[in-house]
Formats: C-alpha cells, structure tokens, sequence
C-alpha cells in the first residue's frame, strides 16, 4: 500500500515533467516564432536589396538612353541590346529594353481631343488593327474597342493600360492574350518606329504590304536603320513600284510612323536568395530628360 509520502513524492514528480514539459514547449514555440521572424526579415532583407537592383537598373538605362542619338532608334543601338545575366551577391540580374513605338498605342485609335463627347476613330489605326486582327485570326476589334470608350460614363476616358480590353466582353481572353505583344496603352499619340516595329505590325501600317515585302524592309534596316521617313518611303516605293512617292507618304504619314521613339520599356528579373523579383519600368524620353512614368513588380512563384 503507497504511504502518503510516497504519494507526495509521485505527484511532485509528475508536476516537475508537467513543468519541463511546458517549458520545453514554450521553448519550442519561440524558437518557431524566432525561425519565422527570422524568414520574414530575411525575406524583407532580400526584397530591399532586389529593389535596391532595380532602381540602380533604372538608373543605368536611363544614361543609357540619355546618351542615345534621340534622331534616330533601331534595334542594333546600345539600348536594344539584351543584358545578360550579371551575377551579385546570392543571385543574379538581368533585363532588357523594349522600344514601346514598335507597337500599337492602342490610344491612337480614338481621337478625344477634337470633341470629347463625339469621340471619332483615326482611320490609320482603325485599319491597321483590323489588319493585325485578320493577321492573327482573330475577329476585328477597333469596332468593339471604339463602343467600348464611347460609352463609358459620364465621359469617355483613355486606356491606362492595354489590358483594360480583356475586360471588354466581346473579347474573349484567348484573343486578348494573343494580340497582347503587338499593343500598348500610350497618354498620347504615338507614331509607330519603322526601325523596330515587327512584321506584323509594319504589314498591318499599309494592306499592299506582305509579309515577304516587309522581309525586305527589315533587312534593309538591319545593315542600314532608316534615318529618315523620307528615306522609308523611298525604300518602300522600290517594293509597291506601282505606287507614287506622294502614295506612299499618304499611307505612312509621320504623325503615325517614324524613325525614333519615346517611350520604352525595362524588363528587369532579379533574383536574391532564391526570391526572383520581376519588374517593369516604363520610361519617356522627352527634351533630353528620361522620366520613369510607371514601375511595377512582383514576386515569381
């Protein structure tokens, strides 16, 4: 039979486990707490530090840009050329630049300055996006993007981005994700460069021009960029030999095609300690300055 001091010995022994075991537990919890802490200033950390990257990419490109010859953009420039992979401390960083005027401002197509509550379409673009359309098989969408802003209340308004249209119900997503490279939400109108623009969008600019003919174009441009419009419009008049010089300036007029650019894309990936940052810079270059308009980023899974 247990004495009363062997049961009072049974009971402190099981308070001292029950004690150590509350204590190891709540050891355990803060070391957990402090593993998480940990994690998330280490995370914090490498988020600053690719941020940090970003900003000094941006600051690169821009001296970049700034030293570019603003008369003339093509795709053999300094600027056009991808960066490759730099390797930083725990990780690596690489981007490119994207002439943003090699594709269609999808703004250009209504004109809301002449009167904005009797918005008209330019028929440059009207056609030229149309074309891309036919192009890619899809069904021609100036007509659905032009309702759209006009009837928006109480005023019709702009696109701040290009893909506002997948929101358009007309458009189903698959069309919206396959003319997505070819579009680009400008503030303002915007001329379409014949020295960087893609054979889609060059064939689309005029409807006598194939795609072999626009083969053409784009290796004259690769051992010559066209300096000038005048130049353009001399070259291509050699490839539509049945058209006028006065022809073709009629169906690329400079206020809808050119040789230089002003608003260009830095895709930037950054990647710190296994934490990938995907960035994008939009920047103006205008009187000399280069002015970043928007950023963007986001963590990869």
């Amino acid at each position: 039979m247990m004495t009363n001091n062997h049961y009072r010995k049974g009971v402190a022994l099981i308070s001292v486990m029950i004690v150590i075991t509350l204590i190891s537990a709540s050891v355990s919890l803060m070391w957990q707490h402090f593993g998480t802490d940990l994690k998330q200033t280490q995370y914090i950390l490498n988020q600053t530090q690719a941020l940090n990257h970003l900003y000094s990419m941006e600051a690169w490109v821009k001296s970049i840009l700034a030293k570019d010859d603003a008369t003339v953009d093509s795709l053999d420039e300094p600027w056009a050329m991808e960066i490759p992979p730099i390797q930083i401390p725990g990780g690596s960083l690489h981007g490119r630049i994207i002439d943003l005027q090699s594709r269609l401002n999808i703004n250009n197509l209504i004109d809301l300055k002449t009167d904005i509550y009797s918005p008209q379409y330019r028929a440059f673009f009207y056609g030229c996006l149309n074309r891309l359309n036919t192009q890619l098989n899809q069904q021609n969408m100036a007509d659905t993007i032009f309702s759209y802003v006009v009837s928006q209340s109480p005023k019709p308004k702009l696109f701040e981005h290009a893909s506002t249209i997948k929101n358009i119900e007309a458009i189903t997503v698959q069309d919206y994700l396959t003319i997505k490279p070819y579009l680009v939400a400008l503030p303002e109108l915007t001329a379409i460069n014949v020295n960087t623009a893609s054979n889609e969008i060059l064939s689309c600019m005029h409807p006598q021009l194939s795609h072999s003919l626009v083969d053409q174009i784009i290796e004259q441009r690769k051992d010559q960029p066209f300096t000038t419009m005048e130049q353009f419009w001399t070259y291509t008049q050699t490839l539509l030999p049945h058209l006028t010089l006065a022809q073709i300036k009629d169906n690329f007029p400079v206020e809808f095609s050119n040789t230089f650019s002003h608003y260009f894309l830095l895709e930037t990936e950054i990647i710190v300690d296994k934490n990938k940052l995907l960035g994008q810079s939009i920047m103006q270059r205008k009187d000399g300055k280069i002015t970043i308009m928007n950023r963007s980023y986001h963590q990869a899974p």
